[in-house]
C-alpha cells in the first residue's frame, strides 16, 4: 500500500475535474471521480477525503449534500 504523496495537488486535480465535468446544478459522489478512484488504496486516503471534502465546499465550487466518506453527495454550484 503507497502513500498519496501531495494530497494538495491531487486535491486540485480532483476540483479540475469536478469544474470541468459537471455543469451547475448536477449532483455527483467522490467516488465518481477518477481523481479519487486513482488513490483509493493510498494509506492516507481517508485524510485525502476529508481535505477534499472540505476544500470542495471551501472553494464553493460544490455543495454537500449527504452521505460520507467515498459516498459523499455533492451538487455544483
Amino acid at each position: 500500500m503507497g502513500m498519496i504523496l501531495n494530497v494538495h495537488d491531487q486535491v486540485d486535480k480532483v476540483i479540475n475535474e469536478i469544474e470541468r465535468n459537471y455543469s451547475k446544478g448536477l449532483t455527483f459522489t467522490l467516488n465518481e471521480l477518477s481523481a479519487v478512484q486513482v488513490v483509493e488504496d493510498m494509506s492516507n486516503f481517508s485524510t485525502f477525503l476529508n481535505m477534499c471534502r472540505s476544500q470542495i465546499s471551501n472553494r464553493r465550487v460544490a455543495s454537500y449534500v449527504t452521505g460520507s466518506g467515498i459516498n459523499a453527495k455533492f451538487r455544483k454550484n
